[in-house]
């Protein structure tokens, strides 16, 4: 499947693939991360519980309604980009860098897959 499909709304599926990721929120626990010196599983908690917060939020800023799929989506990139970032699961040894790098691929781009446009932000 090509990324630059786009659907019924002219939305790319690149378009869509990167509105998977909860920037807000990868970009938060990145900078607390670096101020700590290293990441907790609080921060982590935290993130998977504020993502859906943040996607609720910014779909109701515009009138539209985001699904579950979507959520479940948004919080898995998350953790991947969590795992990316450090190893929130200090002092336990870390996982092999390549899973989460290449899952912060493959889970946007398998959400677009998965889960047709349908309205949401």
């Amino acid at each position: 499947m090509s990324l630059v499909i786009t659907s019924r709304a002219g939305d790319s599926t690149l378009d869509r693939a990167v509105r998977l990721v909860p920037i807000e929120v990868i970009s938060v626990y990145t900078a607390v991360v670096a101020l700590a010196g290293a990441a907790i599983l609080a921060l982590l908690i935290a993130g998977a519980l504020a993502t859906p917060l943040v996607l609720a939020l910014h779909a109701r800023a515009r009138h539209l309604r985001a699904s579950l799929a979507q959520h479940l989506v948004r919080v898995l990139s998350f953790i991947a980009w969590a795992f990316a970032v450090s190893n929130p699961l200090e002092p336990a040894p870390p996982i092999d860098r390549w899973i989460p790098a290449i899952s912060i691929i493959v889970m946007p781009v398998l959400g677009t897959m998965l889960f047709p446009p349908s309205g949401s932000p």
